[in-house]
Parts: structure tokens; sequence; C-alpha cells
């Protein structure tokens, strides 16, 4: 049984949602986040911090469970097991 990316993104104990509209966005696998769309590792938490798996390029910072750009710093995404 195959299942769609929402079903799996559920199924994990930590999800990447939204803000802006509460969507999954990613699922946490470890460290890295995998996204729903593709299933494809798009980046990584080190320090704090989430990075870009292609560029290596900051995307945004953790503060509790919401992440903000790290150049505008707006809430982007929270985190939800």
């Amino acid at each position: 049984m195959t299942l769609d990316h929402e079903t799996r993104a559920r199924a994990t104990t930590r999800q990447l949602l939204r803000v802006d509209d509460d969507s999954v966005f990613a699922y946490v696998r470890g460290l890295s986040f995998i996204r729903c769309r593709d299933e494809m590792p798009w980046a990584h938490l080190s320090h704090g911090q989430l990075f870009s798996n292609r560029s290596g390029n900051c995307l945004a910072y953790k503060i509790g469970a919401v992440y903000y750009d790290a150049t505008t710093h707006e809430p982007l995404y929270y985190e939800s097991s």
C-alpha cells in the first residue's frame, strides 16, 4: 500500500507546516526535512538554523517551534508532532 504525501507526513512524528495556510510542507526524519510534494531531502537543521540541501544557504532560523525567514525574519513554518 502506497501512502499519499499528506498521509505519510501525518504518520511521522514531526511535520513542518506553512504558517500562511497550515498545510504540511515537509516531514522531519532526524535532522533532515523531506519535502512532501516530491519526497526529496529539502533541508537540514543545524544549530537552530535550517539550511538548504541544494545551495547550503540558511533558509530560516528556529525559535521554539517556529521557523523564521533568515532575511525578512517573518514566520514561515512551524513544527508540529
